[in-house]
């Protein structure tokens, strides 16, 4: 699974916990969260710095399924990354949570 805007990895660490556990990629620009992630929050997952969120550096049909919770809304090129999203997916499974305004 690619969770994309990971931050700290919280929803890689609860996929990996649970009894049918996933392996997750978790993809974020901010490095320092990444660290914590990696060192900390989900060890056994992996995690990517990348700042494009409209040119994700995987393979057409990588994942099982794509998600964005509770960050999509931030993105100022909506439509090239959910198309990155689906890319990357496998039948263009993708996941976003919290679609509205940041405001």
């Amino acid at each position: 699974v690619l969770d994309l805007a990971c931050g700290f990895g919280h929803l890689a660490h609860h996929l990996a916990e649970r009894p049918d556990p996933r392996a997750v990629a978790g993809v974020d620009r901010n490095f320092f969260q990444l660290w914590v992630g990696r060192r900390y929050v989900a060890p056994q997952q992996s995690f990517v710095c990348a700042d494009r969120v409209d040119a994700l550096p995987f393979d057409d049909d990588a994942f099982s399924a794509s998600i964005c919770s509770d960050a999509f809304h931030y993105f100022d090129r909506q439509q090239e990354s959910l198309d990155e999203l689906r890319r990357v997916a496998v039948a263009d499974t993708v996941m976003l949570d919290r679609l509205g305004p940041t405001g």
